[in-house]
């Protein structure tokens, strides 16, 4: 799913952030005198100056007796993470701008992966029933593909009906990986051009919203 970010014209305000799968869903919720943009930026973590989004202050640092915890966890996070665990990174235990790419690749493979029965050769199933789903619906007279047949049974649709939902899904599967392909990419250049200070906020940034799709 897309993310966009709408904004009150009068004072800039952050009102909300919405997920569509086109563009056009996402128009369909700006009401006047408002303006949609591209990205997820919370209200809660971000401020709009008509022109950029802006990452808000950092919060006043927890009293001491938080810090242990905190501590513990992001370096359980972390060890699990090298171990090659594939967990959503804390924000605390990322160690360098190398690891905050690498965090950002991981986030983006999981949020493919939420689109995608497990198992190996998947990909390639769903390329074969894409192509028998495309090629039946240009001749419906021929006899009906294996895989659709399979499909129209397990999802009780006629033929039509299941090769139709097959190419509508494919729709959905390439809106998730450019919205994951446009994430990971910018997620990591924002993480290079960012300061020392910055750059772990700003991966986390992008981790959250590719952990929203």
């Amino acid at each position: 799913m897309m993310q966009f970010t709408i904004t009150r014209d009068s004072d800039n305000a952050i009102t909300k952030t919405v997920s569509a799968g086109a563009l056009s869903l996402a128009e369909s919720q700006v009401l006047t005198g408002h303006t949609l943009h591209s990205g997820h930026y919370p209200p809660d973590k971000y401020d709009y100056d008509g022109t950029d989004f802006t990452l808000k202050a950092e919060q006043p640092v927890q009293p001491f007796i938080f810090q242990p915890t905190r501590a513990m966890l992001a370096q359980m996070y972390n060890e699990m993470s090298l171990q090659g665990f594939d967990i959503p990174a804390h924000v605390d235990g990322i160690q360098s701008k190398a690891h905050a790419r690498m965090l950002i690749d991981q986030a983006a493979g999981r949020a493919r992966r939420r689109f995608v029965s497990p198992g190996l050769a998947v990909n390639d199933e769903y390329r074969q029933v894409l192509t028998q789903a495309t090629q039946f619906l240009s001749d419906i007279t021929q006899t009906t593909p294996p895989m659709i047949a399979s499909w129209a049974l397990a999802s009780d649709r006629t033929d039509i009906a299941a090769a139709q939902n097959i190419i509508e899904t494919s729709v959905l599967w390439e809106s998730v990986l450019n919205a994951t392909y446009h994430l990971r990419l910018n997620g990591k250049s924002a993480v290079d051009d960012a300061s020392d200070a910055d750059y772990k906020s700003v991966a986390q940034s992008y981790i959250e919203q590719l952990e929203a799709i």
